[in-house]
């Protein structure tokens, strides 16, 4: 143990091509290794020398303490107690940020700094807050809640609204399992702990269960829990599983009083045949007992309806809530907050009847925007869990875009402004190539639509030609166009270009050129843009022909 002391005081270069990065300190940083010195994206040891730890982290923490005051807590520690731990977040020479745990130890005359390099798990972390957030503000008024699971950090994600429907005044928003455990009615911890086991095998797809969670008045109220498998680890094992918490309880007591009428008309059948045992007996009565059992009878026909009109009216809300949970979007902000401000418009008696009509056309718009956005968010969730595959087939690639062309040239014909063609080369129009029908003209339809979007005057030209074994389809417009900064942006998502030049503002979710992109990499082609800020754009598409 002392030769190794004695080692680490001395720097030698045996410590040099450890993987682990090690500084030694002393109110300046002494020495590095290697590894150090490419965890701060430093060259050599003369960048770090001589320096603080302080020139390379935020003067604020994540955490809300300064990085000072960590320093000294961690230097205190070790001082006192040989070991000293903190986590600190650091800027590095290339400007990426980076996280650290950091581990110092007291040595002669200096401390040696030892970190664990934990970026990919902190960015991970904040990826989910950051999620969770976003959903939260989208249905922070709603009745039932969002979780998120990560299995790694044994982290349970929230909104503050489970809080609510719980009665608990607090904004917390996760909580480790073995805290959320304490929440669970005792007889129905077993259930929480076989479902934690079944996530956390690689089987795991989706489940459903029911289970109780005490309220801030210490009563035990009913939710079911669905989750689903949302990301795989490394190790193929799940790793974040999303779901949605509903409150039940309503439903649980629908139920119980069900079984209480049940129990009830169970106890009016025994009557019934009490009474139907004295009608045998006493024949002179039996016109009185037969009306007094028709009563009864139309008393239990008329509960029985009830009951079964309040059970149906549960189960369409159940239904209704949970295919509004299945359809969430962060992005339908803005075209909801459409159609409700032009619906309060509509409301006041002093607007006019042009006015009113040209509401209900924004409302009918933004209604159809918030169901393309929607549909658009489903579609790039397939992409990014890997469910879109292609189902390749011979198709006539002229034949297919012509059928696009036709549907989308009714809406262009709308604009007197715009002149839409077709061009197709003779050479093309009989010649198929393998790939999959249904996904080209989903990129066809969004390139199309994209062009005219952006087109006020002009022309929206489409092309389908052959060129080096390719079968090579473009859209020309004569459109806004991009600024050259902005071009590489373009097939990112959720990234939308308006008419002055800046991005964000046009309508629509941004995702109609990412999922063409996806597509068209998906059936082996490429896709590219050339534009010309003021004049116009040119996306065009390269599909490989059928050898």
């Amino acid at each position: 143990m002392t030769k190794n002391v004695d080692i680490l005081t001395n720097e030698p270069m045996d410590y040099q091509n450890l993987y682990t990065p090690m500084f030694t300190y002393a109110d300046k940083i002494i020495w590095a290794n290697e590894a150090a010195l490419h965890f701060l994206d430093a060259d050599n040891l003369g960048e770090v020398a001589g320096r603080r730890f302080e020139d390379f982290a935020p003067g604020i923490q994540p955490d809300g303490q300064s990085v000072t005051a960590k320093i000294d807590f961690a230097l205190s520690a070790a001082t006192s107690s040989e070991l000293g731990n903190i986590r600190l977040q650091f800027f590095t020479a290339l400007g990426r940020y980076k996280y650290a745990e950091v581990t110092v130890m007291k040595l002669p005359e200096k401390f040696l700094f030892v970190f664990h390099d934990v970026t990919s798990y902190m960015e991970r972390e904040l990826e989910l807050r950051y999620r969770i957030n976003r959903l939260e503000r989208a249905i922070a008024t709603g009745s039932d809640s969002v979780f998120q699971l990560n299995t790694d950090l044994r982290t349970f994600y929230f909104f503050p609204s489970l809080y609510k429907l719980l009665g608990y005044s607090t904004n917390k928003s996760s909580m480790m399992i073995e805290d959320f455990v304490v929440l669970v009615n005792e007889n129905d911890r077993p259930i929480i702990r076989s479902v934690y086991a079944e996530f956390l095998t690689p089987s795991f797809r989706e489940r459903n269960d029911e289970i109780r969670l005490r309220n801030a008045n210490g009563q035990d109220i009913w939710f079911w829990f669905r989750g689903t498998l949302e990301t795989l680890g490394t190790n193929g094992m799940p790793l974040v599983i999303s779901g949605t918490v509903t409150n039940v309880q309503v439903r649980k007591e629908s139920e119980k009083h069900l079984l209480d009428q049940t129990a009830q008309l169970q106890k009016v059948n025994k009557k019934l045949a009490e009474v139907n045992k004295q009608l045998r007996i006493s024949e002179e009565n039996l016109t009185k007992q037969y009306t007094v059992s028709q009563a009864l009878n139309e008393e239990l026909r008329m509960a029985n309806a009830e009951l079964m009109q309040a059970t149906k009216r549960a189960e369409e809300s159940d239904r209704l809530k949970t295919s509004f949970l299945e359809n969430l979007s962060h992005e339908f902000r803005t075209p909801m907050n459409g159609i409700i401000g032009f619906t309060d418009l509509l409301r006041d008696d002093d607007v006019d009847e042009s006015d009113k009509l040209l509401y209900i056309d924004i409302i009918r718009n933004s209604a159809k925007q918030l169901l393309g956005i929607i549909s658009d968010i489903v579609e790039i969730s397939k992409i990014d869990t890997g469910q879109i595959s292609a189902r390749m087939n011979d198709v006539n690639v002229y034949k297919t875009a012509l059928e696009v062309y036709k549907i989308i040239q009714k809406q262009a014909e709308q604009n007197k402004d715009i002149v839409f063609d077709f061009i197709c080369a003779t050479e093309v129009r009989d010649i198929v190539i393998v790939s999959d029908e249904v996904k080209l003209k989903q990129v066809f339809t969004n390139l199309m639509n994209n062009a005219l979007k952006y087109t006020k005057r002009g022309y929206v030209r489409v092309r389908l030609s052959q060129e080096s074994g390719t079968i090579v389809f473009s859209v020309e417009d004569t459109g806004c166009g991009i600024i050259p900064e902005n071009i590489p942006l373009i097939f990112r998502r959720f990234v939308r270009l308006n008419n002055s030049d800046t991005i964000g503002t046009t309508n629509g979710a941004g995702l109609g050129l990412a999922i063409a992109k996806s597509y068209v990499e998906l059936l082996g082609g490429t896709i590219d843009v050339k534009s010309e800020y003021g004049k116009g754009s040119v996306f065009t598409v390269r599909l490989p022909m059928k050898g």
